[in-house]
């Protein structure tokens, strides 16, 4: 039996094998569910290396990026010296910083913009400032995010799944049901507007008349002003409360039952020995005592445990309360 030669093109053979198309169309739809399970732009993830501290990345100048901590009690936005001089910020004019503890003069820079997710501020002045009590608790920490760049756009907060999504259209917001719990003015011992500071009204079991206190997602614990110490007549301990200057002072604290709106939940409450003297406010309040809540800047309230509309809250992991929660 004679044979003839046959000249086959590879190339041919090889785009015509069954199995090499079935492989081709597992790797399109692998490739076509990873880009689905990116976050989009409007979500950011965080890290939380203590309790329920908040720290992103963050671009300065277009560098970076660098650990922040996210800060919805700070006015301003900071950097750290060593940061500010590697970067070579221009110096600007000081100013007076009030901390919880004390009054301290801050030198400041001039940045050109601070990014972060889908936001960038634009020129800025920023505090300089060593951050010691954070940096013993995170040492890679490089600056602070505060209200001066938050303070245009709505988030909700998501310490569940350790993220911050950013809802600038409203699109997130039309999906949230719960109670809106308008922000109250803040004002200044001289009588002007802050504007910058979120604070709620706050019910206690020791007094009819709310408490004001800053939604703080910096703060790890409830604390109120020192004149309130003494309206407590429950058990009391003491402790040691640091400044953001690593400066220690002596605390004294007590358990109770908070309430926002409808939401209720038990606190260690901390008092210090000295206070808040620049703003009138009668504490802190952690945003890490909620499992989500939604900060609508622009529409000056707050959404404490939002539930997804059409959704049972017990069913769904996104609506994990931290009610009875101690801090």
């Amino acid at each position: 039996m004679s044979h003839s030669s046959q000249t086959e093109d590879p190339r041919a053979s090889v785009t015509d094998s069954p199995g090499l198309r079935i492989a081709m169309l597992l790797i399109a739809l692998l490739l076509r569910l990873v880009s689905v399970a990116e976050s989009p732009d409007n979500i950011v993830s965080f890290k939380s290396p203590h309790r329920s501290m908040i720290v992103v990345e963050v671009r300065v100048n277009g560098k970076g990026p660098y650990p922040f901590l996210f800060d919805t009690g700070a006015t301003s936005s900071v950097v750290d010296p060593k940061l500010s001089a590697s970067l070579h910020l221009p110096a600007a004019r000081g100013v007076e910083v009030a901390s919880w503890e004390a009054t301290t003069d801050a030198p400041r820079a001039l940045v050109e913009g601070l990014s972060f997710g889908p936001i960038s501020s634009g020129p800025l002045t920023v505090l300089v400032q060593p951050l010691s009590e954070f940096k013993t608790i995170d040492p890679d920490l490089r600056g602070v995010l505060g209200q001066d760049v938050l303070l245009c756009s709505n988030f909700l907060i998501d310490n569940h799944r350790h993220r911050i999504q950013f809802d600038d259209d409203g699109t997130l917001l039309t999906e949230l049901t719960g109670d809106r719990i308008a922000i109250t003015p803040v004002r200044t011992r001289a009588g002007d507007l802050e504007p910058r500071l979120i604070s709620v009204p706050v019910q206690t079991n020791r007094d009819a008349k709310p408490l004001h206190l800053l939604l703080d997602s910096a703060a790890d614990m409830v604390v109120l002003q020192p004149s309130l110490a003494s309206q407590a007549t429950v058990p009391r301990g003491t402790k040691w409360i640091a400044d953001q200057n690593g400066r220690l002072s002596s605390a004294t604290t007590f358990h109770t039952r908070l309430s926002v709106g409808s939401e209720v939940f038990s606190a260690e409450v901390w008092t210090g020995d000295a206070g808040l003297k620049q703003i009138v406010i009668d504490g802190l309040l952690p945003t890490g005592s909620f499992s989500q809540l939604y900060i609508a800047n622009r529409g000056s309230f707050v959404i404490l445990e939002p539930r997804r509309i059409g959704r049972k809250a017990s069913n769904s992991p996104e609506t994990a309360a931290h009610s009875g929660q101690q801090h």
